[in-house]
């Protein structure tokens, strides 16, 4: 009887142990790749990133906002020509500096205005040290990073063993004209 009484006991702490990591992992991936930008380490951040799916999910989301910004025939040979000319923008922008730039953290309870973000626009940052960002769960091998801040973008994480790693942004909508 004892036997089966452990097992049953054992089978929930397993459980109870996976649904804590799967809750609680990305918040800890987050609060690493902080603190190792911080600390200006290359590479414990970039061993948070898959930089060759980051770049391809960038330059599918500008492509995606170019098409969608109308414009008939000329809009599209417009799309073309600022795909063309952003993958090597793109390219020059995913290196660890560049992520690095997305997670400097930024403390505008001092300064009363947000600043521009670190990474210049292009890619969403941190937006500042206090303000917490809403974890979305995608199944039990993706994740998104929202902040609460309009027009941040959102950040794409996916599993990779028992960690996580960024592999891409949903850039925010382009402005209406």
């Amino acid at each position: 009887m004892r036997p089966k009484w452990l097992g049953f006991v054992a089978a929930i702490a397993v459980l109870l142990a996976a649904g804590g990591w799967w809750f609680a992992s990305p918040w800890w991936t987050l609060r690493a790749m902080r603190e190792a930008a911080a600390a200006h380490d290359e590479k414990a951040l970039s061993a948070h990133v898959d930089y060759p799916a980051l770049r391809a999910s960038v330059k599918r989301e500008i492509a995606k906002q170019m098409a969608g910004s109308g414009g008939g025939e000329a809009g599209g040979t417009l799309a073309t020509v600022v795909a063309a000319i952003a993958g090597p923008i793109v390219d020059a922008a995913i290196t660890p500096q560049g992520v690095q730039a997305m997670f400097e953290v930024r403390d505008v309870s001092k300064q009363g205005a947000t600043p521009p973000p670190a990474s210049g626009g292009m890619l969403p940052s941190l937006p500042a040290a206090n303000d917490r960002p809403a974890i979305e769960h995608y199944g039990i091998d993706q994740f998104r990073v929202r902040w609460h801040e309009q027009g941040t973008g959102t950040m794409v994480f996916r599993r990779y063993g028992l960690g996580w790693k960024l592999v891409g942004i949903d850039l925010p909508p382009a402005p209406s004209r």
